[in-house]
């Protein structure tokens, strides 16, 4: 895997976690765990973030894949929290270009368009879903 040897610029406007709470001290730490969570990525380790609801893990993870230009796929436990994200994307960049919501409500065939045709960049889908199309 290709080691990042800069920091991506949009690590150090973390100005985001503004979204989620007002409080200065929870968002200094919050800032703190993401920078420590960014750098291990950034380094080529494999991490699983585990938090309560809120606490920044899809925004630390859009950050990894805006800042290092992976492609990327979010694994989600429902239809609404993928599309919730997909929102919290287009918040975060002001636009949702490369983004793809992978539900059930489509087709397997045209899902299956959806990835050739679009390309897409940053994908969010629920596990049955992803199980269903590798099956």
């Amino acid at each position: 895997m290709a080691q990042i040897t800069t920091e991506p610029a949009i690590w150090s406007s973390l100005d985001w976690l503004q979204l989620y709470d007002n409080n200065p001290m929870r968002n200094m730490q919050r800032r703190q765990i993401a920078l420590e969570v960014l750098n291990q990525i950034k380094q080529g380790q494999h991490v699983a973030l585990d938090a309560k609801t809120g606490a920044g893990k899809a925004i630390i993870m859009i950050l990894a894949h805006l800042g290092l230009e992976w492609n990327t796929l979010f694994v989600v436990p429902t239809v609404e929290l993928a599309y919730q994200h997909q929102k919290l994307f287009q918040k975060l960049t002001g636009h949702h270009r490369g983004t793809l919501v992978m539900t059930g409500n489509k087709s397997p065939l045209k899902r299956t368009m959806l990835w050739h045709d679009d390309n897409p960049k940053l994908v969010f889908a629920t596990p049955h879903v992803i199980m269903n199309d590798i099956n």
